[in-house]
């Protein structure tokens, strides 16, 4: 299998994380892996130093709205590790139109 590295594309209008869940789940795709429980170590450099978190992809779903809308729910969680104990989780939720999120994730 490949290694996992970030593909170059506009996206605006999305937060880092929720740029690198839309990109996880790319690759996931990509690469015929199932995207749930899938994650991905990446550092950040901050003034207090180099801090490390884990990005998890707990659930992928699609839902039908009223009047006929269809979206994808995508359940995420941020995981900052120090000293090798996780000590900080923070559970996201990323709700995107279906055309939309096929056009981000085919390009």
């Amino acid at each position: 299998m490949k290694p996992f590295k970030f593909f170059q594309k506009e996206i605006k209008k999305f937060n880092v994380y929720e740029e690198m869940v839309l990109n996880i789940l790319d690759y996931c795709r990509n690469n015929a892996i199932n995207p749930v429980g899938y994650s991905h170590l990446f550092t950040i450099t901050t003034l207090e130093g180099v801090q490390h978190k884990r990005i998890v992809i707990r659930n992928v779903t699609r839902y039908n709205s009223f009047p006929l809308r269809v979206y994808i729910n995508i359940e995420y969680s941020l995981h900052l590790t120090q000293d090798n104990e996780e000590y900080t989780i923070t559970n996201h939720i990323l709700t995107i139109d279906e055309d939309e999120y096929i056009r981000l994730t085919e390009m």
